[in-house]
């Protein structure tokens, strides 16, 4: 017995492989198989992501956050048939919020009179949490086609104020509301 034999515990690796009945060439053979899975899974997934990117709507436009508030919104058109209702919202103080809204009929620009008119005030940081509504809209005397309600949010904020003609023209506009203070004109 030789000396390096004699402190050899285990063989080496391919002889124990032959022995036991396992080939050293069935890891290789299995690795181009593996590699070709794994490549078409991560196709497929990179396909539908891409498919799903394209045809997904991507929502609206992030707010200015410094003339939101500021700045009326232009009138609303939603199609040949419907009304045009021209939104401001502002707050008046202690968490009040007084909306007025003008409406005109399509093509003529007619006012419409004795409409049923209702809003909604939706926070945007909490959507359906601090939603309100419908608060009926009420004519104002003397102003034939303005619509007015005053109302309370529940905190300070930006809110979704919505509103929805519902007789005797569909329509539907929304306008942006920030709510700084509690006390005192925002």
């Amino acid at each position: 017995m030789t000396a390096p034999s004699k402190w050899r515990l285990v063989e080496p690796t391919p002889t124990r492989n032959r022995q036991k009945g396992r080939s050293t060439t069935s890891r290789t053979t299995k690795a181009p198989a593996f590699v070709a899975g794994v490549g078409t899974g991560l196709t497929l997934a990179v396909a539908i992501g891409g498919l799903a990117f394209l045809t997904t709507d991507r929502g609206r436009p992030a707010p200015d956050p410094a003339g939101a508030a500021a700045t009326a919104a232009a009138p609303a058109r939603s199609g040949s048939t419907s009304a045009v209702l021209d939104v401001t919202a502002r707050h008046t103080g202690n968490l009040q919020v007084q909306i007025e809204v003008q409406a005109v009929s399509p093509g003529s620009y007619q006012p419409i009179t004795m409409g049923r008119m209702v809003v909604w005030t939706d926070m945007i940081a909490m959507p359906m949490s601090h939603r309100q509504g419908p608060i009926p809209l009420m004519e104002v005397p003397g102003k034939h086609g303005t619509y007015s309600a005053v109302t309370a949010v529940p905190m300070i904020g930006e809110y979704d104020v919505r509103v929805e003609l519902q007789q005797p023209l569909p329509a539907e506009a929304h306008e942006r509301l920030t709510v700084q203070t509690v006390s005192g004109a925002g």
